[in-house]
């Protein structure tokens, strides 16, 4: 007797200009929050975050990112209050934040699109029912 197979969902690599796209906004939010500190890219950090945070959540191969993403969401949880009165911050502000993009931006290319598409979506979806 023989066991039946089970199919696999496919898996499907981030491409280049999806990734492309995050790393942009990313860097481009980063470069704005460092030197004007405005609300808006503390914003679209936050989201792509959550995004990431979403995706990778349970993945025991990405414990490092993991733990350099939280490090950046407790950096930004620390300076919301100066981002939102419009306070430079510090480059003590900032590395944790640094840090956590460049760990999103080196691992893009090695996620799952079908993974990050669900994570959008429910971080869409929780951000509209007031959740996040």
């Amino acid at each position: 007797m023989t066991k039946k197979r089970r199919q696999r969902p496919m898996r499907i690599p981030v491409m280049t200009p999806l990734r492309d796209e995050f790393g942009i906004q990313m860097h481009a939010a980063l470069l704005m929050l460092s030197t004007e500190s405005k609300p808006e890219s503390f914003d679209v950090l936050a989201k792509i975050f959550n995004i990431i945070q979403v995706a990778i959540h349970g993945d025991d191969k990405r414990k490092t990112e993991q733990s350099l993403i939280n490090d950046g969401v407790r950096s930004m949880n620390k300076i919301q209050d100066k981002v939102n009165s419009g306070s430079k911050l510090n480059e003590s502000d900032v590395g944790p934040i640094k840090a956590a993009v460049n760990a999103i931006d080196s691992m893009l290319c090695k996620m799952d699109l079908m993974k990050l598409y669900y994570a959008i979506n429910r971080v869409e979806v929780l951000t509209i029912k007031g959740k996040l």
